[in-house]
């Protein structure tokens, strides 16, 4: 279900993007939805591979943009 959701709002920002701009507001929001789900995806692999979640927190939220 979450892969799905990933491909659906992947589509959705490449859509918005080509129709609208990468830098539009749309694009934007689209990007940082799809942002929020692929953390969770990473957070929910995390915890099935016993990764300690702490550390992978404080990855995802140091991580500097491109």
């Amino acid at each position: 279900m979450l892969f799905v959701q990933i491909n659906r709002k992947r589509e959705e920002m490449i859509l918005l993007g080509n129709l609208h701009g990468l830098t539009s507001p749309a694009t934007i929001n689209a990007s940082h939805q799809l942002d929020r789900l692929l953390n969770y995806l990473l957070f929910e692999k995390a915890k099935k591979q016993d990764i300690q979640v702490n550390r992978l927190i404080y990855l995802i939220d140091n991580t500097k943009p491109f």
